[in-house]
């Protein structure tokens, strides 16, 4: 959980990547949750101004009774990232790579 303490530290998003959540990567193929955070902490690597930080203000892709689907996009890379929460209880359910 070194990776989930890194993100957090660098996001202030405290306890968010601590739910079990279903990850994959840009090929679609499912991928371990520290190599998810991994890869996220890169793309703010290559673009400080990537909005991890801002799930909450990010855009809303869909939302119904069971889940909010949120996109954050990066403004200097193609990179985007899904995150979809359950609406019962705001866990995280699946996080996808997107555009990389």
């Amino acid at each position: 959980m070194k990776l989930a303490t890194a993100y957090n530290a660098q996001t202030g998003l405290s306890n968010f990547f601590e739910d079990s959540f279903n990850a994959t990567d840009c090929n679609n193929k499912t991928i371990q949750k520290d190599e998810f955070l991994k890869n996220l902490l890169e793309y703010r690597k290559e673009d400080p101004h990537y909005p991890v930080n801002i799930i909450v203000a990010a855009q809303v892709m869909k939302d119904d009774f069971w889940t909010i689907t949120y996109i954050i996009k990066s403004k200097e890379t193609s990179a985007e990232t899904e995150f979809v929460l359950n609406t019962h209880d705001f866990k995280l359910i699946t996080a996808k790579s997107l555009n990389c």
